[in-house]
């Protein structure tokens, strides 16, 4: 007899008593998660029965657990500020997950996350430290994961990816193209993340196109398949098709800060100056903490409103070196830009905060690359 009792109060919410072998112990066990996630109003329909199987998961309540790991994770992303500290909710459903399913590799993907974006948030000044040593305590823990994911992936495009992903957090980047030829292999349905951002800079932007593609045939709505994507699109002179892109994503429903920008960016690289995407404020919902008609006003070929923005960012109280750097470089202030990348370089972990600002900058190396030791 299965029963399903609250916690809080001892109420009885569902039971049922099974009669069958052991051979049918996956049957039982995926009737009553099904009941167990109707009851919870966590719906468990054919689709993500099927993303169950894809994702290699034997285990229905490990499956649930992810699956609201998912769903906090896409949450998160949805607001920009206290990003790590919300991401927290989904890690506490990935380790529930991970600890019935010790090699779900997806979940440990996501579950580095939350420690990229504390290395992010810190590196770029976002915030500060909570203890001593919080920056390298959060970047051994990162490696970690990954070398525990490296481990649990059998050979192929997914472990492929994951030692580009673990490279990408090191210090030794020697064998790093190597990495990227390997993860754009084509691959089934893998799993990836920061990483999307790497391949333009380093020549690869079209052979990223497709592999964007093959991740997101999998999960149509999976926005960090749309970040690289689009990013390849505008790399290669598709802006348009970049527009295409991330507008049929969020006309579908998927809405976070990360989507709103990447279209933003999309209309700006296609020339569309004047459309509602672009024309609005907007930068409190996007990841540009400086107001974002900076960039549209230099397009324009308004550079002194452009320096008034810049300025007026500059002295305000939510500068940082990330963002300053991204403002110096947009208005062609190298000097500038380069002090606040030498500044950021100096701290562990850097390259992924350098590599996304260069993405979310979208003019270039955002710095010059000679100074930056990598």
């Amino acid at each position: 007899t299965a029963q399903l009792i609250r916690a809080e109060d001892g109420f009885h919410l569902w039971s049922d008593t099974y009669d069958r072998t052991l051979e049918d112990i996956f049957a039982v066990q995926e009737d009553i998660a099904a009941n167990i996630a109707e009851t919870l109003d966590v719906v468990l329909d054919e689709g993500k029965r099927e993303r169950m199987r894809n994702a290699g998961i034997g285990d229905v309540e490990a499956f649930i657990a992810y699956q609201k790991g998912l769903e906090a994770f896409l949450q998160a992303h949805n607001e920009i500020e206290d990003g790590s500290k919300n991401l927290a909710v989904a890690v506490e459903y990935f380790d529930q997950a991970l600890e019935i399913s010790p090699d779900l590799v997806s979940a440990r993907i996501m579950k580095a996350d939350q420690r990229g974006h504390v290395i992010l948030e810190l590196v770029s000044g976002l915030r500060e430290e909570a203890y001593e040593g919080e920056l390298r305590t959060v970047l051994d823990d990162l490696r970690e994961e990954y070398e525990l994911a490296i481990e649990a992936s059998p050979p192929g495009n997914q472990r492929d990816i994951l030692k580009l992903e673990a490279a990408l957090f090191s210090d030794d980047w020697s064998d790093l193209q190597l990495h990227i030829e390997r993860a754009l292999e084509p691959g089934g349905c893998p799993t990836m993340n920061w990483s999307s951002d790497l391949f333009r800079f380093f020549g690869y932007a079209e052979q990223a196109i497709p592999k964007m593609r093959e991740i997101m045939r999998c999960d149509p709505l999976n926005f960090l398949g749309v970040f690289g994507l689009t990013g390849a699109l505008m790399a290669t002179g598709q802006a348009g098709e970049a527009v295409s892109v991330t507008q049929s994503v969020i006309e579908q429903g998927q809405t976070s800060f990360v989507l709103e920008q990447l279209n933003f960016l999309a209309h700006l690289a296609a020339g569309q100056l004047d459309t509602p995407e672009v024309k609005g404020q907007g930068s409190s919902v996007g990841l540009f903490l400086f107001d974002r008609q900076l960039p549209r006003q230099l397009l324009l070929g308004n550079r002194d409103a452009a320096m008034e923005m810049a300025e007026e960012f500059w002295n305000g109280p939510t500068a940082n070196d990330w963002t300053s750097m991204l403002v110096a470089a947009m208005i062609g202030d190298r000097e500038r830009a380069n002090r606040h990348a030498a500044r950021l370089d100096a701290q562990p972990g850097s390259a992924v905060v350098l590599v996304n600002g260069t993405y979310m900058c979208a003019c270039g190396a955002v710095f010059d690359l000679s100074l930056i030791h990598i």
